[in-house]
């Protein structure tokens, strides 16, 4: 089963600048063009039009507040032009729309963008109650190929699962429909959102997501006076939009696409060429940044940071085998017990206890899971340490070592972070 043949509703522009508003089918890209406005644009805007027209594009969010405004403007860019480009990119990261509490506009943001790229609403599904049952109604909704994915009410919940994360990056998956035993390969081209009260973005996702993080504007933000929704002025001056849109990626491509020197960003080639560079041509924010918060925060990685520190502060650069670690933890534990029969362990042992028990358990701290997690996390810097394993003929087993990093910067974090001012003024020229 495959994407190609489905429609899309706004006008596709090629990399030279040329935008194509001929309704039918599009040989090139294997879709339909379908109801899409047609205006006029011009020939050669500029950066500073392009600019212009990106304060245009933010206007409808113009009154959501976030906790760094570059970032929320930058990110919301993001997702309006990887909206529009979604139809034409092979595989494009998730939005994680996102707030500490319930009524501040998260579906909002969600169906503005939808309407904007798709002129229809989103077709969404909830998290639910665990990560299986999630997994089964997301294959049934590929199935069916859609252009927007929604997520919905994903509420506390870490944000992870094999299928989403395979549509996400490799841009398809194989699916068994309900009841049938053959297996179906799904491409996908569907934009992929989320929205929820404090989701986190967790393991593998961290690289897959990212996340839009809306501030309350009052201990009750569902009673909070706005002078216009969003969704309406979207649906109603859509054309408008859509054309500062255009704008926007048709300066960049006429400027010749310039790379901004910014640090690669695995498995979004093409959409990092399109959305991200065109993003920071416009704002001086690389949007990429969510991915390393996402890092960040993550409790797992916290916790694989927090073993690998103690494993190299209790064993420094040697080599130790998998059963070392777990020697200390069982000499911790067996003097907690009876600490009136053994020595007490030194700072470098207790810390390492903790370390094992946070990540591991108390139940599952052996050898062979601490070998699983050795294998987990070998060779990805992680808070400034990196574990490696080495074949030892003369033990045939495996020698394990953490050493220290060079911490820098996170990609994009050098440079200006100007933000755009929306146009506030843009309801009274109408």
């Amino acid at each position: 089963m495959s994407a190609m043949g489905q429609k899309r509703t706004v006008p596709r522009i090629d990399d030279d600048g040329t935008i194509h508003f001929l309704p039918g089918y599009d040989p090139r890209t294997g879709l339909f063009l379908d109801r899409s406005p047609i205006f006029k644009v011009k020939q050669h805007p500029s950066r500073d039009d392009a600019r212009k027209a990106a304060a245009v594009l933010l206007f409808p969010f113009s009154k959501y507040q976030f906790d760094d405004p570059a970032a929320g403007q930058a990110l919301l860019l993001a997702a309006i032009f990887t909206a529009i480009e979604r139809p034409f990119l092979a595989v494009a990261p998730m939005f994680v729309v996102r707030s500490p509490m319930p009524g501040t506009g998260k579906g909002k943001i969600v169906r503005s963008l939808v309407r904007l790229a798709f002129d229809t609403e989103p077709v969404a599904i909830t998290w639910g109650g665990n990560s299986e049952e999630f997994e089964k109604r997301l294959a049934a909704l590929l199935l069916q190929t859609p252009g927007v994915l929604s997520i919905d009410n994903a509420n506390g919940m870490q944000i992870k699962g094999d299928l989403l994360e395979s549509i996400i990056t490799e841009g398809c998956a194989d699916i068994r429909p309900l009841g049938h035993s053959k297996i179906v390969k799904v491409r996908n081209r569907s934009l992929v959102t989320l929205t929820g009260n404090n989701p986190i973005i967790t393991g593998d996702m961290a690289r897959r997501a990212l996340p839009v993080d809306i501030l309350p504007r009052s201990a009750d933000p569902e009673r909070d006076p706005y002078p216009f929704d969003p969704v309406e002025i979207t649906k109603r001056r859509r054309t408008d939009f859509l054309m500062a849109a255009v704008i926007a990626m048709r300066a960049f491509r006429l400027a010749g696409m310039p790379r901004q020197a910014l640090p690669a960003v695995g498995s979004f080639d093409d959409w990092s060429r399109k959305v991200r560079d065109l993003v920071y041509w416009l704002t001086d924010y690389d949007v990429s940044r969510g991915f390393h918060r996402n890092k960040a925060e993550d409790p797992r990685r916290q916790g694989d940071g927090s073993l690998l520190a103690a494993l190299h502060q209790h064993f420094g650069s040697s080599p130790f085998k998998a059963a070392d670690p777990i020697a200390v933890h069982k000499r911790v534990t067996d003097q907690r017990r009876s600490p009136q029969n053994l020595p007490a362990p030194a700072t470098t042992e207790q810390t390492l206890h903790e370390a094992i028990e946070d990540v591991l358990g108390s139940r599952d701290a052996n050898a062979k899971v601490f070998g699983y997690w050795a294998r987990r996390v070998k060779g990805a810097s992680i808070d400034g340490f990196i574990l490696e394993t080495h074949h030892n003929p003369a033990t045939n087993a495996n020698d394990i070592t953490v050493q220290r990093t060079r911490q820098g910067q996170p990609p994009g974090s050098t440079g200006s972070t100007g933000s755009i001012q929306p146009l506030h003024e843009m309801e009274k020229s109408k």
